[in-house]
């Protein structure tokens, strides 16, 4: 490992433009660079692939908590994710269609496939102990 970036897509961008070899980073950047003509290639794991996540929630603070509980289920539903298919790269709501360019870089059709398997209770307890451990090893 060369260097631990504060940024997800500085990775990919310093091996688009030749720095490195290899860069580990997000699926967005990877494809950008390939819709943009980069000669990169990205490569999927087989299996234990890490997770890229963007969610919503509801806060506890909410003045108006029914709407914001029927737009979050909205969000999870068919329709909502053939409109993100259309804007984002990658869509997790099961039924989702892959986009073009995430067929274009080679992306699996089904992501679950790949995932690594999380015990998102577990980490959420462990979250404050893991992120010590992490700044402890790379000295930040």
């Amino acid at each position: 490992m060369a260097q631990y970036t504060p940024s997800g897509s500085r990775p990919c961008k310093m091996a688009r433009a030749g720095e490195y070899a290899i860069g580990v980073s997000f699926a967005f950047p990877a494809m950008q660079s390939i819709e943009e003509g980069f000669p990169v290639k990205m490569v999927i794991p087989s299996k234990w692939v890490g997770y890229e996540l963007e969610a919503s929630g509801l806060m506890k603070t909410a003045k108006n908590p029914t709407d914001a509980k029927r737009f979050l289920d909205w969000t999870l539903s068919p329709e909502a994710g053939g409109l993100y298919s259309k804007y984002k790269e990658l869509v997790t709501i099961p039924g989702s269609a892959p986009n073009k360019a995430a067929e274009a870089a080679g992306l699996p059709k089904d992501l679950t496939a790949v995932l690594y398997p999380v015990d998102f209770q577990k980490s959420a307890a462990e979250r404050d102990a893991t992120i010590k451990t992490w700044q402890d090893t790379i000295k930040r």
